[in-house]
């Protein structure tokens, strides 16, 4: 007697693979919009390693021979400008958004439901190397 479920798993296996085939597709395509974007933008030699996350790629400023390895998230409202040969390791955040921090416990004592937010910036001067799941925040000037 057969197990009555034996037809059912090569339907589960399909859609699985199906899943995985849409979802690389997408990731490709992700990075190819990212590349077009960022590229372009660039004066010489951008190597774009992995996948990328980048709010707001036009505000994105890039040198002569940058790297930029898989998993880095770059929030870029605010502006960021890589210099000449500047490496972002995998895993880097790079955000250019935060909380003004002046007067921050008034405003948790108020009970504000929306805290004041601020865009900055961030510099990556020649020849820096930014390591991997490091965070660089608003207003950072940092040169290698």
């Amino acid at each position: 007697m057969k197990n009555r479920f034996y037809y059912g798993r090569p339907v589960i296996f399909v859609l699985g693979y199906l899943y995985i085939f849409f979802h690389k597709c997408i990731n490709r395509m992700n990075n190819c919009y990212y590349y077009t974007i960022l590229d372009s933008r660039a004066t010489h030699h951008l190597v774009l390693r992995g996948r990328i996350n980048c709010i707001a790629p036009k505000n994105v400023h890039i040198g002569n021979y940058c790297i930029i390895n898989d998993k880095v998230i770059m929030h870029a409202r605010g502006g960021i400008t890589l210099w000449d040969h500047v490496t972002i390791s995998t895993g880097a955040k790079i955000i250019s958004r935060g909380y003004k921090t002046n007067n921050w416990r008034e405003e948790c004592a108020s009970n504000k439901s929306d805290k004041n937010h601020f865009e900055s910036e961030i510099y990556l001067g020649d020849h820096t190397w930014v390591g991997g799941c490091r965070n660089n925040l608003t207003g950072r000037q940092n040169h290698g």
